[in-house]
């Protein structure tokens, strides 16, 4: 034991950190240190005591600095999301096997050669990046918010050039349609990390803030509404953003009175069903009508995918497999858009069963954890992650039974293709770097915000409460 009879604050808090390993924990926890040593010198103070003194006397009951910072490195260290992490890598390694299976019935000379070698390269890919977040600071997305919003905005107009669209030529003009779709798509499936990232910038700034939130997404929105088109990508993340904006609401994290904050933020919904309307009739939608009336009204003769799937491959299915693959779908959708059902075609009902729903434990788990987070950053971004997640598995797997609402969805592990790995890696990245620094990383390891208001945790609190009896 440390005789502490005469040891200033100072001195405490340096012994203290010695013991903390990680950076980012020795700072947040010196922090959350220093202020109960103030606030306990403050009320010894209020009853009499001399200031010195009393922060003597604060400093004491403290306890043996190294035995403190020792049971805290044991609490504030990172710890690596093993379970889900092991999770996500055999969904991965069940993709190829399974697209490795199929694509020999692709009907593309093209997608034949050297398919198996790419989807491993993509997916070892998709892995380097899943580790660089994993490891990384997810509060660096919060420091660099409006920048993330300008990058995204940039890309939109790169990805519609204004004079390509005005002279009626250019490079953009002999990309084929679908491309032009399934890149709008991709790109706006990062939207909502960045409406993540801003609703937290301006959390304190109340029904401004949120007003400004409108503004900086219509913006966004009304450049795609007036040059683009991709509706399914903006349908997906401006729900996505709708739910956020209401659960910060819900949890308080921005300021004002509620009443005004949630009268506020219903105007976004009004927004982004008007939006998708006038995105919607703008387009020619029959194609998408059908998709939607023959998927809800089994319009047979409107949606001739989704019926051939209900009424024929389902007969062929059995419990264990039967080594064989849809002869209704198109063959180059087998192996990516489609994988979910050769799944149940191939290794039977039984796997397809268990892939499905490893797939929603992965998304469910990742939304349980992310509403559970007490840094407001992590909430924010993890439960947007994770539901962006949930909501497009989901699709995938109606729309690989059938009741395919839109086409273009893309989920982790399974379809195929580099973006697609990369934009999914991003996400499942972020979400395994939030659990894993769970205890470490609080909302004061971001530069600008180490001067805000004293915030104790929970934990710090139960572990000085149990050391003071």
């Amino acid at each position: 034991m440390i005789e502490k009879q005469h040891m200033d604050v100072k001195e405490y808090l340096h012994l203290l950190g010695e013991q903390i390993q990680n950076p980012n924990a020795r700072r947040s926890v010196l922090t959350e240190i220093e202020n109960h040593i103030e606030e306990q010198a403050e009320e010894y103070e209020a009853h009499g005591m001399e200031a010195a003194q009393a922060r003597q006397e604060a400093v004491k009951e403290m306890g043996d600095p190294i035995r403190v910072g020792l049971d805290l490195n044991r609490l504030h260290r990172p710890k690596f999301p093993t379970g889900m992490f092991l999770l996500a890598l055999g969904l991965m390694v069940f993709g190829i096997i399974m697209q490795g299976i199929l694509f020999q019935y692709a009907d593309a000379p093209a997608i034949q050669q050297g398919y198996l070698g790419r989807t491993i390269c993509y997916n070892f890919f998709g892995i380097g990046i899943i580790l660089l977040f994993l490891f990384g600071n997810y509060m660096y997305l919060t420091r660099w918010a409006y920048v993330l919003y300008l990058l995204f905005l940039a890309a939109e107009v790169l990805r519609n050039p204004l004079l390509t669209m005005a002279g009626g030529n250019g490079w953009w003009i002999s990309v084929p349609v679908l491309q032009k779709y399934a890149i709008g798509y991709y790109m706006w499936m990062f939207f909502p990390i960045v409406y993540a990232v801003l609703l937290y910038r301006l959390r304190d700034k109340g029904g401004k803030g949120i007003l400004c939130l409108h503004l900086l997404t219509a913006v966004a929105f009304g450049y795609e509404l007036a040059f683009s088109g991709c509706i399914t990508g903006v349908a997906e993340s401006l729900c996505l953003s709708t739910i956020l904006l209401f659960l910060a609401v819900y949890r308080g994290i921005i300021k004002g009175p509620k009443r005004k904050r949630y009268l506020l933020a219903s105007v976004y919904p009004i927004l982004v069903v008007a939006g998708i309307a006038g995105l919607f009739l703008r387009q020619r939608p029959s194609y998408l009508l059908q998709r939607i009336f023959g998927t809800f009204f089994l319009k047979d003769e409107l949606n001739y995918v989704s019926s051939s799937i209900r009424q024929t491959d389902f007969l062929q299915m059995s419990l264990f497999g039967g080594g064989t693959v849809s002869g209704t779908l198109p063959k180059g959708d087998l192996y990516s858009t489609y994988l979910a059902h050769s799944v149940f075609l191939w290794f039977g009902v039984a796997t397809g069963i268990i892939v499905i729903a490893a797939l929603l434990v992965f998304a469910g788990l990742a939304l349980y954890k992310s509403l559970r987070q007490s840094n407001r950053a992590a909430f924010l971004i993890g439960s947007v992650c994770s539901m962006g997640l949930l909501l497009r598995i989901v699709v995938y797997i109606l729309m690989n039974f059938g009741f395919g609402i839109y086409y273009t969805v893309s989920v982790p592990f399974l379809t195929y293709g580099f973006v697609n790995c990369v934009v999914n890696a991003v996400y499942v990245g972020i979400l395994l770097c939030i659990f894993r620094n769970q205890d470490v990383l609080d909302e004061r390891c971001m530069p600008e915000s180490r001067h805000a208001v004293r915030k104790h945790s929970v934990d710090v609190k139960r572990l000085m409460e149990k050391m003071l009896d």
